[in-house]
């Protein structure tokens, strides 16, 4: 499960990166006076020759793979605790709350929930704490 979370979080940046670069790129050929880069003595005038024909099919074959892996329940059950555990270490960084580590982990995994975090697990009360992670 650890793999496929670290590989849903490299496909969602590397899907991030490319689909940019690839609006950048398109974006420069269809305005190039835009870019500074542009004006660069040392560049080419006809640079757009050194573009990579293989990235294209790449592209498709990558959205591909990425849309299917964020229509499976395993991406959308990993985003949802991410997202939970986003939260959660947001209201610890900000000192809202604190939290025994492995209570953390509990509504991390199962949801966030008052009985999963037993009483004297944190400084404030149970209600309070929940309340805040939701707000997050």
């Amino acid at each position: 499960m650890q793999r496929l979370a670290l590989f849903a979080i490299a496909m969602t940046i590397l899907d991030y990166v490319v689909t940019s670069t690839i609006r950048t790129v398109h974006n420069a050929s269809l305005n190039a006076s835009s870019f500074s880069i542009m004006q660069r003595p040392d560049l080419e005038p006809d640079w757009q020759k050194l573009a990579n024909t293989e990235l294209p099919p790449l592209v498709t074959v990558w959205n591909e793979q990425a849309e299917r892996l964020r229509n499976s329940g395993e991406f959308q059950t990993f985003m949802e605790r991410l997202c939970r555990e986003i939260a959660i270490e947001t209201g610890i960084i900000e000192r809202l709350y604190n939290l025994d580590r492995g209570i953390t982990r509990l509504p991390i995994e199962q949801g966030i929930d008052e009985a999963l975090i037993p009483h004297g697990a944190t400084d404030g009360s149970v209600k309070q704490v929940i309340s805040l992670i939701k707000d997050q």
